[in-house]
C-alpha cells in the first residue's frame, strides 16, 4: 500500500462498498454526521462529546505549562476503509483505502446566565492510498531482481 495523500478534487468520484459519492459530497455527509454526534445528548445526565470537550477543566497542566484540548484531530477509520477512487484518464478503478481528517474547535460563550457549547469542524479532508506500491518501489525491485539474476 502507498502512502495516503490529499484529495484535492472534489469532483473525483469515490465507491465505498456499492456506492458512489464525490469527494465534496462524502465530506458533506462526513461532517453532517460529525457535528450530530457531537452535538447528541447521551444517557441519563444528557452530556454530549461537545459539553466534555468544552470543559474549561479539560486541558494537560505540568508546571506552568496548560494546554488546553480544545481543539482536536480526529481520524477515522485510522487504517483507512477500502474503496475506489475513479481515474478520469484512464477511465479505470484504482482499488485503496480512505480516511477522513477532521480539524474540531470546541468553544464556550455566555450570553447573560445561558452558557452556550460550540463545535465547529474547522476542516474536513479526505486521504487516499491506493494498494498497488510507488513506482519508485517497483523498479527498486526490478533493479534488485536483474541484479541477483546477473550475479547468477
Amino acid at each position: 500500500m502507498s502512502q495516503f495523500e490529499l484529495l484535492n478534487d472534489d469532483t473525483a468520484i469515490l465507491m465505498i462498498y456499492q456506492d458512489t459519492f464525490t469527494v465534496a459530497r462524502l465530506k458533506e455527509l462526513a461532517s453532517n454526521k460529525l457535528n450530530s454526534y457531537l452535538t447528541k445528548k447521551y444517557g441519563n445526565s444528557g452530556i454530549s462529546l461537545t459539553d466534555l470537550f468544552c470543559n474549561s477543566n479539560l486541558s494537560i497542566i505540568e508546571s506552568e505549562v496548560k494546554i488546553s484540548m480544545n481543539d482536536i484531530q480526529l481520524i477515522f477509520p485510522t487504517d483507512g476503509i477500502e474503496c475506489k477512487l475513479l481515474n478520469f484518464d484512464t477511465r479505470q478503478w484504482t482499488a485503496g483505502k480512505i480516511k477522513i481528517i477532521a480539524d474540531v474547535k470546541f468553544s464556550s460563550s455566555f450570553l447573560g446566565n445561558d452558557h452556550y457549547r460550540n463545535v465547529k469542524i474547522n476542516e474536513l479532508k479526505l486521504e487516499f492510498a491506493t494498494d498497488e506500491p510507488p513506482l519508485s518501489d517497483i523498479e527498486t525491485s526490478l533493479d534488485e531482481f536483474r541484479k541477483q539474476n546477473q550475479e547468477s
